[in-house]
C-alpha cells in the first residue's frame, strides 16, 4: 500500500494509525522520497533503506505526500508494484489551502505575506504539491489515479470522517486487502501539530542552500530524523495561524464546489457534509 497524498489532509496521521496493524509493515521513513528524486530514482528502489533487511513482516505500506501530483513518481508507483492500492486521504479543500499556505511558510518556501496574495501569485507552488488552489481540486488528481491504477486499486478517504470513525472508514479498505479490521485502533493519531518559524530567512536558506535535499540522498533516516529535530528546536515552535477570513472562506469554497461535485460523482458517494457547510 502507498498513501499518496494529499499534503497537510492527515497522511501522517494515516500511515501511523495503519502501521499499528500487526498485519501492516510501517516503513521505516516517513516519506519514500525515491518515487520523487530522480537522483534517487536513478537506482532500484531502496527496500532495505525503506523497510529494512529481510522479508515482509506483513502487508507494506509507505507514503509520499505530494506523489499523486507527480505523473512521473505515479508512473514509478505502478512500474514497481502493478498491485499496489493507492491510499488518498481528503480534507476540506479550502482548510487544506489555508494549512498548507502556512506549511510553506513555515518551511521558507512561501514568500508572500498573506494568504489571499499567496493564492493570487501566478507562480505554482512546489511540484509535489502544485499550487495552493490547484491541490485541492481533487477530482483532478483522484481521476488520474483511477486512470492509472484502476478504480479498485486507489482507496480515498475523507479527513473529516476518517477522525470522526478511524476503524469504520478504513476497516472496509484493510478487509479488501485480506487483514482483520478488528485490529484497528480506536483513534486516529495526531501527527504534524502546527508550528511556526522563529526566524523565516533561516528557514529559506535551509531549504534553498540544498541542504535538505543532500541530506535526504546521503544521510540514513536516523540521522536525518536527529538532525531535523534539532533544527525544530532551534527555530521552530508550536503556534497557532490566524482564523480565515469568513469572506475569502466563502468565496473559497463556492470556487472548490464543481470540483467537490465531480469527485462526490467520481466516488459514486453521496455529499461529502464536512466540505458543505454554509452552502445553501
Amino acid at each position: 500500500m502507498m498513501i499518496v497524498g494529499a499534503p497537510k489532509c492527515g497522511t501522517t496521521s494515516l500511515l501511523r494509525y495503519l502501521g499499528c496493524h500487526p498485519g501492516i509493515e510501517e516503513a521505516r521513513e516517513t516519506e519514500l522520497t525515491w518515487f520523487s528524486d530522480p537522483v534517487l530514482a536513478a537506482g532500484p528502489f531502496p527496500t532495505t533503506r525503506y523497510f529494512g533487511p529481510g522479508p515482509a513482516r506483513g502487508l507494506r505500506l509507505g507514503k509520499l505526500a505530494g506523489l499523486m501530483y507527480r505523473p512521473v513518481a505515479v508512473a514509478r508507483l505502478v512500474a514497481l508494484n502493478p498491485a499496489v492500492t493507492a491510499l488518498v486521504v481528503l480534507r476540506d479543500p479550502v482548510a487544506r489551502a489555508y494549512s498548507d499556505y502556512w506549511f510553506d511558510r513555515r518551511r521558507g518556501r512561501e514568500p508572500q505575506g498573506e494568504f489571499r496574495a499567496a493564492l493570487e501569485a501566478a507562480a505554482p507552488g512546489p511540484a509535489s504539491r502544485r499550487s495552493l488552489l490547484e491541490a485541492g481540486e481533487y477530482d483532478r488528481w483522484v481521476g488520474a489515479l483511477v486512470a492509472a491504477l484502476g478504480r479498485e486499486r486507489v482507496a480515498v478517504f475523507v479527513l473529516e470522517e476518517l477522525a470522526a470513525d478511524p476503524a469504520g472508514v478504513a476497516g472496509p479498505v484493510v478487509a479488501r486487502l485480506g487483514l482483520d479490521p478488528a485490529l484497528l485502533g480506536p483513534a486516529l493519531p495526531r501527527e504534524n501539530p502546527r508550528r511556526a518559524a522563529r526566524s523565516v530567512r533561516l528557514a529559506q536558506a535551509r531549504r534553498n542552500g540544498g541542504a535538505v535535499g543532500l541530506a535526504r540522498r546521503m544521510l540514513p533516516a536516523g540521522a536525518r530524523r536527529r538532525l531535523r529535530a534539532q533544527y525544530r528546536r532551534l527555530n521552530e515552535v508550536e503556534d497557532r495561524f490566524p482564523d480565515l477570513d469568513p469572506a475569502l472562506a466563502a468565496e473559497l469554497a463556492e470556487r472548490y464546489r464543481p470540483s467537490v461535485a465531480r469527485l462526490e460523482a467520481l466516488l459514486g458517494r453521496g455529499p461529502i457534509e464536512a466540505w458543505h457547510h454554509g452552502q445553501g
